[in-house]
């Protein structure tokens, strides 16, 4: 794909010479995912590249998993749409909850009390399973397979994505459980 095909799944940012605390930065990112995660479906008027419904958190998986689970319902060029953009997901997420892991065990190394770092190893460790499940995932469905193989696949996909799906909520309740992300 030509990179101006791709452009509405980059965020281009410019340099800056603002200075942010980086633990600041990371629990506002950690609070920006957590809003995102129970955001409702937003439908875009912008431009050719990113026309359509955006979904977020629980109603994402739930559309995922449904388009997956009716894929006989959709014509061949929409079923490789979707191949597509399955497999792009998966990516994302794998690459988005690599970091996560990183992220959540360095936090869990800082001096906070007991609960907010058993809650940051958790995280930790339910980000683990979801890379392993989309590390699997990706192993069993490359892009570069033929949708016919693929098809074949889908309701290993459909398990994979129905255990993220539980793995997101049980991340999503203990870092609501948190009270103060700082609670030095």
């Amino acid at each position: 794909y030509a990179f101006n095909d791709l452009l509405p799944y980059f965020i281009l940012l410019n340099e800056s010479n603002i200075q942010v605390d980086k633990i600041d930065a990371i629990i506002n990112g950690i609070k920006i995912g957590m809003n995102n995660y129970n955001r409702k479906s937003q439908i875009s008027k912008g431009n050719y590249y990113s026309k359509g419904t955006y979904y977020y958190g629980k109603e994402a998986y739930e559309k995922w998993i449904n388009d997956l689970t009716n894929i006989e319902l959709y014509n061949t060029e929409e079923q490789a749409s979707i191949k597509f953009f399955s497999w792009w997901n998966s990516i994302s997420l794998m690459n988005r909850r690599t970091t996560m892991v990183t992220v959540f065990r360095n936090l869990a190394g800082n001096p906070y009390k007991t609960l907010t770092t058993k809650a940051y190893v958790e995280t930790a460790k339910l980000c683990t399973q979801q890379v392993s499940i989309l590390e699997k995932m990706n192993k069993d469905n490359s892009y570069n397979t033929d949708c016919s193989k693929w098809i074949g696949q889908i309701s290993n996909d459909i398990q994979s994505l129905k255990l993220l799906a539980d793995i997101e909520n049980k991340i999503n309740e203990i870092l609501f459980s948190i009270s103060d992300y700082k609670d030095i």
